[in-house]
Formats: structure tokens, C-alpha cells, sequence
């Protein structure tokens, strides 16, 4: 399903975007909905100097897998990494791994290509290698996207995460993730910061406090810009789902767009504007993000990036005709 008439930019098309799916996605996860059959189910994880944590991040995507029940395969991408190779870190994996080694450092956008074009199945889930999910994530998203399915919607179904960071003593302790969780991420809860300003429009939000899935009727609501945000910066590259057919259908991820920020906006822009894909937050447990500042970009570099890509984002790729 896709758009079919007169030629437009990327920006048109968002602001015209009807994302109503049609059921309220709480409901569906609350009530335990059963699948009329079980869609199988490709993981595609971008690696990088992870280390430690990724074997802890194994064991809780083998419990997510085994609570789904379904097929499902696994795909890890090691993007050059030299001082922390995935080989040293992916014995947790066992053999239902599928390793992809890349000569060389190419960025988590070539990354996650490589890793999509090498999937099988009819569902990606694209998660990151510092994120323990709960065992629940794989199946929650497998129910929101067969509701959508069945009433002739694509989606893109994300997941939420409390953000903390490689000290936290849960890392490496037994038991569910879920059950620990204490979701802090900006999407549910924020006060709008300084820092966070892409263009000076965005000033007037300075301070402002938001719940943006609540405000937005869970998503059903967005149209167009919702205060400082276009829908697809709703999706986050932790933890989302796509069916495999639509993110062939467009190439996958924009190269244009390397290193921190906005790498999965690209897709997600595109699959909304130009295949009519709908965005539901997938509200049920989540993950767990842990930050390393050893291997990320740092808070200040984050934010000057973040301002560059916005501007690109913005004024070149939402100006694009489609």
C-alpha cells in the first residue's frame, strides 16, 4: 500500500499522512489477543565495540524468542569492531547467530543495511546491541503489526526504554527485564530542553512539559509537525518492527545520513510518505538502554550533530520529490 498520485515532497506527504489505524494498541497487548498465525521474524542488530553487554543483551533476546514461540532469526552486523569483536562477545548466541563482519567501520546505517538485505523472514525487527528487552517485546510487536495487518494497515511498531548507563547493577542480574523496568524515555515524559532546539522555531517549547504519545492519542492523532517533532522522529533505532517487503521496497536506510542521528529516520520518513505506513507505539514493557560513553558520542557532540542533521533532514531530504 503507497501513494499513487500527483508528484510531492517527502514534507507533503507527511503533512497529508492519516495515521489512525484504527484500535486503540493498549487494548490489544492488555487483552492478550492470540494470533491467527504466527509471522516469522528476522532481528537485525548493528554491532560495535559493545563488549560485556551485548552477552547480556543475548540472554534477554533468547528469552523474548523463546515466549514468542515462532520462527525467528537472528542477525548480527560487527561494524569494524577491533578493540571489542563480536566473536569475543556472542557465546551467549550459540549457533542460532547469523554473523556478518564487516572489513572496516562503515556506520550503523551500512550496517543495518548489510544486516536487512541478509534477513528471510517476514517481519524485521531492528534492535540495537546495547538494549536488553523484555521477553515480552517480540510478541507485543507481532500483535500490534497483525492488527494493523488485518485491517489493511503496514506499520511500524516501536518500542520505549529506560535510558541508563554501564554501571547499573541490573545489566548482569537473573530476571525478567520487564519487571524492573522504569521507562524514562522523552516520548512518554519530557520537559522540552534547551539543548534540544533544531531551528529557532523550537524555542517556544523551551521548558514546556509534553507526553507525546498521550497527547497524540497514542499516535492516531499526529498530523504533520506536533510541536518540535515530525512523526518519524517518534522512532527511535532501539527497538522497532517493519514488514521485510516494505523497507526492501525502499532501498532501506538513506546513506546520506552516517554516524549519530536521524539514521532511522530515513526509512521510517519513507515508509511513512511514500508506502502509507502507520506509526503505534508499542506501550507494553520495552527495553532497557544502557549508555557507554566509552563507545557513544558524548552529550555535547550529540546535540551539535543533532542540529546538523536536523537542518539536512529538514531543508534537503523532506524537500525531496516523491
Amino acid at each position: 500500500m503507497g501513494y499513487s498520485f500527483i508528484m510531492a515532497t517527502r514534507r507533503e506527504r507527511l503533512e497529508e499522512h492519516d495515521n489512525d489505524y484504527g484500535f486503540d494498541p493498549r487494548e490489544v497487548l492488555d487483552h492478550g489477543t492470540q494470533l491467527a498465525y504466527s509471522p516469522s521474524v528476522s532481528v537485525v542488530i548493528p554491532y560495535f565495540e559493545t563488549g560485556k553487554v551485548f552477552e547480556a543483551v543475548l540472554v534477554s533476546l533468547r528469552a523474548a524468542i523463546d515466549r514468542y514461540g515462532g520462527d525467528v532469526e537472528v542477525i548480527v552486523v560487527d561494524d569494524g569492531s577491533v578493540k571489542r569483536p563480536l566473536v569475543d562477545y556472542m557465546k551467549a548466541g550459540g549457533t542460532w547467530l547469523k554473523p556478518i563482519f564487516l572489513p572496516e567501520n562503515m556506520g550503523r546505517t551500512e550496517a543495518r543495511n548489510r544486516g536487512m538485505r541478509a534477513t528471510t523472514n517476514d517481519i524485521v525487527l531492528f534492535l540495537d546491541s546495547d538494549i536488553l528487552i523484555d521477553d515480552l517485546l517480540i510478541f507485543n510487536h507481532v500483535r500490534l503489526q497483525a492488527e494493523a495487518l488485518s485491517r489493511g494497515r503496514r506499520a511500524i511498531v516501536v518500542s520505549f526504554f529506560e535510558f541508563t548507563d554501564k554501571n547499573d547493577s541490573r545489566i548482569f542480574e537473573e530476571g525478567e527485564v520487564g519487571a524492573n523496568l522504569r521507562l524514562n524515555d522523552f516520548r512518554l515524559d519530557c520537559t522540552y530542553g534547551a539543548t534540544w532546539i533544531g531551528c529557532e522555531d523550537d524555542k517556544r517549547f523551551i521548558g514546556q512539559h509534553i507526553k507525546l504519545v498521550e497527547e497524540t492519542n497514542q499516535f492516531r492523532s499526529w498530523r504533520g509537525k506536533y510541536k518540535a517533532w515530525m512523526l518519524p522522529n517518534m522512532v527511535l533505532g532501539g527497538a522497532f518492527s517493519v514488514w521485510r517487503d516494505e523497507i526492501l521496497a525502499i532501498g532501506g536506510f538513506d546513506a546520506r545520513f552516517k554516524g549519530y542521528g536521524f539514521t532511522e529516520t530515513s526509512a521510517v520518513t519513507r515508509l511513512v510518505a511514500e508506502r502509507a505506513n502507520v506509526v503505534i507505539p508499542c506501550v507494553a514493557g520495552g527495553g532497557l538502554h544502557i549508555d557507554d560513553e566509552a563507545v557513544n558520542v558524548s552529550r555535547t557532540e550529540k546535540d551539535k550533530i543533532f542540529k546538523e542533521k536536523h537542518a539536512f533532514y529538514n531543508n534537503v531530504f523532506l524537500m525531496e520529490e516523491v
